[in-house]
């Protein structure tokens, strides 16, 4: 058994599988599976530190001082251990190649990937994470995250937009999420409703606009990035689509059946009307059937 005290009577006690997470009005026992994600908030000149548990039932904001950084850290590597490269490595996806271009889950990851990738514009680590974190929280349990950016929400000039959004592609949606001063924004366009995706280059930034059947967003983008997430959505969008089971084949074979029983029960009753033999019939029903 192991404990990690926080601030102000915050603790984490992992016994086990199981987790007590006390807060000074609040606690709950759980176990790795109940956590839905985890994010570290590092300890700054004039803030405390905090890792952050999302569970199913409510969030909880452990907060340590600068003093307890190390211990803390040793705690949400652990849990992030247990509930994400756990979770990846037996998560049941069918191969290697199902999950190449998945990326993690949890927000810090996301922000991490933009920043590897230049995926974005106007990165601010803390106000990024925040929107993030929204992105993680709306997350369903089978959803995957398979690219992210940030940029200018509905962008009409230097002076005219509704600030950095972050931007999630799943294997089910487009994600747009942006917290703020007071209360949040959330967005979604399900892949389904997605017209087209187009790019539009200026001398310093880059439009990528989402044209859906209901509403066009355009989000502003550096230059230097905005052609590489033009390209990689369209990537996913094509394996997406190209996934999908061939409905008009499906739909092509189930009429074929279909007439095939009529024409085999338009030969049964000719054969029960005395026109043909039972030998014609099961001649011609082997045909049919392909048989």
């Amino acid at each position: 058994m192991k404990e990690y005290k926080g601030y102000g009577g915050n603790k984490v006690t992992i016994d086990g599988e199981n987790i007590l997470i006390k807060q000074a009005v609040q606690k709950e026992e759980c176990n790795f599976n109940d956590i839905k994600s985890v994010n570290f908030v590092a300890p700054t000149l004039f803030k405390n530190g905090m890792v952050i548990i999302t569970t199913q039932k409510a969030s909880y904001k452990v907060i340590f001082l600068k003093k307890s950084l190390n211990e803390f850290k040793e705690l949400y590597d652990y849990i992030y251990q247990k509930i994400y490269i756990k979770s990846n490595d037996s998560a049941g996806f069918s191969s290697q190649e199902d999950n190449k271009n998945e990326i993690s889950r949890n927000a810090n990851d996301m922000y991490q990937y933009c920043i590897d990738n230049n995926y974005g514009m106007g990165l601010d680590k803390s106000w990024s994470l925040k929107h993030f974190q929204l992105i993680e929280n709306a997350l369903s349990s089978d959803e995957k995250v398979l690219m992210c950016f940030i940029g200018l929400h509905n962008y009409v000039s230097s002076g005219k937009h509704d600030s950095n959004f972050a931007y999630a592609v799943t294997n089910k949606r487009i994600i747009m999420a942006q917290k703020k001063m007071v209360g949040e924004i959330i967005q979604t366009i399900s892949l389904k409703n997605v017209n087209d995706i187009t790019m539009t280059t200026g001398a310093i930034t880059g439009i990528i606009t989402i044209d859906t059947i209901k509403e066009t967003f355009n989000v502003s983008i550096n230059k230097s990035a905005v052609r590489k997430i033009n390209d990689k959505i369209h990537e996913l969008l094509l394996d997406i689509q190209e996934s999908k089971p061939n409905s008009s084949a499906q739909t092509t074979t189930s009429e074929k059946n279909c007439s095939s029983a009529d024409e085999i029960l338009k030969f049964k009753n000719l054969l029960d009307m005395g026109v043909i033999t039972e030998e014609e019939f099961n001649i011609k029903k082997k045909q049919l059937l392909g048989i």
